[in-house]
């Protein structure tokens, strides 16, 4: 993600840390010992920053001044702390459009709608405010490959279930994981099931709620903003929010890591102060604070480093390639010519892969040969898995 802070390509020494990641992810010994007398020899291993390494400008950090944030609401690059993310959102909410706000007044401020037909926890009707969440997801982007943050998130949801929390009914929820194997060590870790508990069940693998794909509101929610103009938020742990791209009728949008996006999904609003509000009441009527929620650090290390060495599977590898070719079949409904026949909208099913095995790549379009090159590979992992099971062997590409 070198773009991401402006540069073109970024280099990090070889060092102890690749060595442990290494073999946390599975790797043996004798390859870890490998790859270190094979850096070492080559000067590669490790710098030595006091006397090697020359910087034009070089900037102290003072660990102890760093503070929980989010991103947005409308550009990737503009840091709110967590503190004070309440009063920067209504300083946006009333600040002119030319000067990059929302340009509401005091009313709109304090605007709030009821949702047709819809109650909340406590039976009343459900009401829908200038500020609220409607859409949280922890997607797959750079910072959910990250085990810490999202077991992170998966022990914020179980304290929450614990407590009695639930999210409010206007929330969309979603958890779509770049990997198969998060899905696994989130079951290993015991926290998928409050995930879902919180409606955080896993909608698929890959981009999706930062590129617009979360799919559409509930329709009395998108009801009540499409009719009274609401500004609503979005808070998601993508690495994009411009307005209208993560969805049309959500103008702010905020970047947070999973754990946040968790809790910003039980307070329902981007209204809050998390160290002076609640986010809600637990079974006996106490108010509970996100510091009763959030892991401490030896909580989180123990549940992480209880998922080590994590290693996937051949099957997990299958599942996903047959999964990542019928996802985009079904996303670019794709029309070609074969054979003087038209064929429209091709959509993923069962028999998407067993089409696409028969047709031949020089006589269909450039787009379906990229995804024929996916088939093609899915059938020699296929294939090679069956060499590896009756040779009892490792497969070359673990």
């Amino acid at each position: 993600m070198s773009p991401e802070y402006g540069a073109t390509m970024g280099y990090f020494a070889v060092d102890e840390e690749t060595l442990d990641y290494m073999a946390l992810t599975g790797r043996d010994e004798e390859k870890i010992g490998l790859v270190q007398e094979y850096l070492s020899r080559q000067n590669l291993f490790g710098i030595d920053i006091e006397t090697e390494v020359e910087y034009s400008q070089v900037i102290e950090l003072d660990l102890s001044t760093l503070s929980a944030s989010l991103a947005g609401p409308k550009r990737p690059q503009d840091r709110v702390p967590l503190s004070e993310l309440k009063n920067a959102f209504q300083e946006i909410a009333m600040k002119p459009v030319a000067d990059g706000g929302y340009g509401l007044n005091t009313d709109d401020l304090d605007k709030k709608v009821l949702l047709d037909g819809w109650k909340d926890a406590d039976g009343q009707p459900s009401e829908l405010r200038t500020g609220d969440v409607v859409l949280a997801a922890i997607t797959s982007c750079t910072n959910t490959s990250n085990p810490s943050v999202m077991i992170g998130a998966g022990l914020v949801a179980k304290k929450a279930v614990e407590a009695g929390l639930s999210v409010p009914n206007y929330v969309k929820t979603s958890l779509t994981p770049g990997s198969l194997v998060v899905t696994e060590y989130l079951k290993k870790a015991n926290v998928l099931e409050s995930l879902e508990r919180l409606g955080f069940n896993v909608a698929g693998y890959g981009c999706a709620t930062c590129i617009g794909n979360s799919g559409p509101l509930d329709e009395p929610v998108t009801k009540a903003i499409v009719d009274n103009d609401m500004l609503v938020g979005s808070v998601l742990s993508g690495n994009r929010n411009f307005e209208g791209r993560i969805h049309q009728h959500i103008k702010a949008n905020y970047l947070a890591s999973p754990m946040l996006v968790v809790a910003y999904a039980l307070a329902g609003t981007l209204d809050i102060d998390f160290d002076t509000q609640a986010i809600g009441k637990n079974k006996d009527g106490n108010e509970v604070f996100l510091k009763d929620l959030w892991p401490s650090n030896s909580e989180l290390s123990d549940a992480v480093n209880k998922q080590y060495p994590m290693k996937c599977s051949l099957n997990n590898i299958e599942v996903f390639m047959k999964r990542t070719i019928n996802g985009m079949l079904l996303m670019h409904h794709l029309e070609c010519s074969m054979n003087g026949k038209k064929i429209q909208h091709i959509f993923a099913s069962r028999s998407s892969l067993k089409i696409l095995k028969k047709w031949n790549p020089l006589k269909i379009s450039w787009e379906l040969k990229f995804y024929y090159r996916w088939v093609i590979r899915l059938r020699q992992t296929i294939s090679h898995r069956q060499e590896v099971l009756q040779q009892n062997r490792r497969p070359a590409f673990i």
